[in-house]
């Protein structure tokens, strides 16, 4: 499989990254996406279509956990990650 950093539009000078990886351990090693799986307010990884999630404990103004697209993924299906909002 493979996943593709993800950056919003309005950051300018840095080129994402795309990175092979086999199970969903490895894709935890990835030095992008372990700073936030390491983050003391992480919840959990799920996917939403191709976009890798990571979804955090902190709340906000609304109270509604953040969430933050961390990359893209390939062949989504073959990633063994539950679904957004199936955990």
């Amino acid at each position: 499989m493979n996943i593709q950093q993800y950056f919003p539009s309005f950051f300018e000078g840095f080129k994402a990254e795309n990175v092979e990886f086999s199970t969903v351990e490895e894709l935890k090693e990835i030095p992008w996406v372990k700073k936030w799986v390491e983050d003391e307010q992480f919840s959990h990884l799920a996917k939403w279509g191709t976009a890798l999630m990571a979804a955090m404990r902190a709340k906000d103004a609304a109270g509604q956990n953040l969430i933050f697209v961390v990359g893209f993924i390939e062949n989504p299906d073959d990633c063994d990650l539950p679904e957004w909002g199936e955990k």
